[in-house]
């Protein structure tokens, strides 16, 4: 009986809020440049002779990892 009293204190404990969040560091600002930025995704669209569109997605992050995300063809 001590371990099923014990088991509640636990899970009830787990869930206390003990601190504040942190509040973002960096404000969100909108980019106004024309060079490549390396920290979000991009999509193209290429368009095949026989009226279908392949459209292609890829995550950029900033230590170099270019992730491919997939293509889809679309008609």
């Amino acid at each position: 009986m001590k371990i099923i009293y014990l088991l509640i204190l636990l899970m009830f404990t787990g869930c206390i809020k003990f601190g504040e969040d942190d509040a973002l560091s960096l404000p969100k600002t909108p980019y106004i440049g024309n060079q490549l930025r390396v920290d979000g995704y991009y999509h193209s669209m290429y368009y095949a002779p026989d009226e279908e569109q392949l459209f292609e997605g890829y995550a950029l992050y900033r230590n170099g990892i270019i992730l491919y995300l997939g293509g889809a063809f679309v008609s």
